[in-house]
């Protein structure tokens, strides 16, 4: 019985790791920056286009506090005030990245 149940946690585990993978790879496909926080707001998943923006690499940012994160970084920063306090005016935020001008505009999605 036990040995029934250590593989039965094998494979749940198995099956959301690939899972978890999975969505990775979908998000990482998309080009626009993706940013997942949780309840607390420590950042659960990003994607290579926002890491490329906020100029961070995966390790430094992965279930780290995205408030914390923001204290030294100015575009992290600016999303953050606008996720806690949100204002009227949706105006996109000028960036520069990758020796370019490009605008972002913060959209929201609770789960």
């Amino acid at each position: 019985m036990a040995e029934r149940l250590t593989e039965y946690r094998a494979s749940t585990l198995a099956d959301i790791l690939s899972a978890k993978k999975f969505i990775e790879a979908i998000v990482n496909s998309i080009d626009d920056p993706i940013i997942g926080l949780n309840m607390d707001r420590q950042i659960l998943f990003i994607n290579d286009e926002a890491l490329s923006v906020v100029n961070l690499k995966r390790e430094q940012v992965i279930r780290q506090s995205a408030e914390e994160l923001s204290l030294k970084n100015d575009l992290l920063r600016r999303l953050i005030r606008e996720l806690v306090t949100p204002s009227d005016q949706k105006e996109p935020l000028k960036i520069y990245a990758d020796d370019k001008e490009s605008y972002l505009k913060l959209l929201t999605f609770p789960l």
